[in-house]
Order: C-alpha cells, then structure tokens, then sequence
C-alpha cells in the first residue's frame, strides 16, 4: 500500500502557500514559525505542570501548618 504524502503547507492571510515551492528564505521563515509555535506549546504545557505543583505544595503547606498550630 503507497501512503499519500502529505501536503507541505502554510497559510498566510487567509491564503494558502506551498512551503516546496518557496525560495530558501522564506520557508527558513517558515521552519522557524513552526519552531517558535512548537516551543510556546511545550513552554504552556510545562506552564500548566508549574502552576498545579505549586497548587499542590501550597495546599499541603496550609494543611501542614493548620496541623502544627492545632
């Protein structure tokens, strides 16, 4: 079975380009977008792990200290 390549592209302003025909420069442009896109969701997601540990060691602090003063 021959699988389909899939189209290389990206779309500008509402208009849709073919990365493979584009001079070097601008699907250089291209590869460092989808670099920069693929770091901020990577950088979000660790964002989100951050936020829930220190939810957590906040709560277990206050249960600790609510202990300790009881």
């Amino acid at each position: 079975m021959m699988s389909k390549k899939q189209k290389n592209t990206v779309t500008v302003d509402d208009v849709e380009y073919d990365v493979d025909k584009m001079e070097f420069t601008e699907q250089y442009l291209v590869m460092q977008i989808r670099d920069v896109r693929d770091q901020i969701n990577r950088l979000n997601l660790r964002l989100g792990q951050l936020q829930a540990s220190q939810s957590t060691f906040m709560k277990t602090l206050a249960e600790a200290l609510k202990k300790e003063a009881a």
